[in-house]
């Protein structure tokens, strides 16, 4: 059962082995909520009617069940007296099945009774003895580790889509990898931009392994002069990118990189070559209508030295307003009907 990754698995699994540990005729396993104990979940060896009927007439009035949760530890029906026992509910619910011995067993996890494994014998076959209920104990005690783990491999698989999730909604592209840069996760920003600049490159270069490539050389840096950021400029197939690559927390021993795409557009402006290259992206940034927090973001720089950036961007272009920036950069697109401003 320990091989299980999931809870059905660990239940197919309890109900394929148990008949070779111990002889029973019905086998039943469920799962409880911790407070209210009310049912989740429940695989059984025997028919629907009768678990229909032991929810509606036996659970209530089950004095083995009874036993188990109050004490937490496993019992059977013939520790109880004769009269009590074949006058429950549960009794009554099992005779109509042919059963008439029962044994229940506590599943404990964290000190709390999360489920219980039952099994029943009919009238012809022995009652339950004290081995079983040690051998039953022993399965209780595998199957709460067994099913401890696959309910932390399927919270941890919630918890990975969940991230995922929320990383496919960001606008910015992120790229997770390990500390040696292999690619662990891309969000569909990522994908999807470098897919469309693939096919703006017309597929002759391969721009998802430059950046790859990128990458890689920025978790070099960080393992070799322990950076903690690197910041990259990515020619690829006349396409450009600004690369943000951080390292996470050591014990996660991964990466991460944020790609924001530069249009061609502004890169053609008539007097692009007058800007530094950190003034043509705040340019950029401006083109694209971002407001002066979002390029501070961004660029990785203060505000103050976002607007410092802008006076110098105007008194170059010979503009003296974001407006008239923004103007200027799309006249320069319409003259250049190949180019495009994102």
């Amino acid at each position: 059962m320990q091989s299980a990754i999931s809870l059905h698995d660990v239940a197919s699994l309890f109900l394929t082995a148990v008949h070779d540990i111990i002889d029973a005729d019905g086998i039943g396993l469920y799962q409880l909520h911790v407070g209210s104990g009310r049912v989740l979940d429940v695989h059984a060896a025997v028919d629907d009617s009768m678990l229909h009927e032991y929810e509606h007439r036996g659970r209530g009035d089950d004095p083995v069940l009874a036993h188990v949760l109050e004490h937490r530890r496993p019992f059977d029906s013939s520790q109880i007296c004769a009269s009590r026992w074949r006058g429950s509910g549960a009794h009554t619910v099992l005779e109509a099945s042919g059963f008439e011995h029962s044994l229940e067993a506590p599943i404990v996890l964290a000190g709390a009774v999360t489920g219980t494994i039952n099994f029943a014998r009919s009238v012809d076959l022995r009652p339950f003895d004290a081995a079983d209920l040690e051998v039953a104990s022993i399965i209780a005690d595998h199957l709460a580790l067994a099913l401890r783990r696959a309910q932390h491999i399927q919270q941890l698989a919630q918890r990975t889509a969940m991230f995922e999730s929320a990383m496919d909604r960001i606008s910015d592209s992120v790229v997770l990898t390990d500390t040696d840069g292999r690619v662990q996760y891309s969000n569909r920003t990522a994908n999807n931009e470098l897919e469309a600049a693939e096919r703006d490159s017309g597929g002759n270069e391969s721009i998802d392994a430059d950046v790859t490539e990128a990458v890689r050389q920025a978790c070099e840096s960080i393992r070799s002069d322990r950076k903690r950021v690197v910041v990259q400029d990515i020619q690829s197939a006349g396409q450009s990118f600004v690369a943000r690559t951080v390292r996470l927390p050591d014990r996660t021993k991964a990466v991460l990189t944020t790609l924001h795409a530069r249009s061609r557009a502004t890169r053609d402006l008539p007097v692009w070559s007058v800007l530094t290259r950190r003034e043509q992206q705040i340019a950029e940034f401006a083109s694209q209508g971002l407001s002066t927090r979002h390029i501070a973001d961004r660029a990785f720089i203060s505000e103050n030295t976002v607007k410092q950036h802008l006076k110098r961007v105007y008194a170059k272009t010979g503009v003296s307003s974001r407006a008239e920036l923004v103007q200027l950069i799309w006249a320069a697109d319409r003259q250049a009907p190949e180019a495009t401003v994102s």
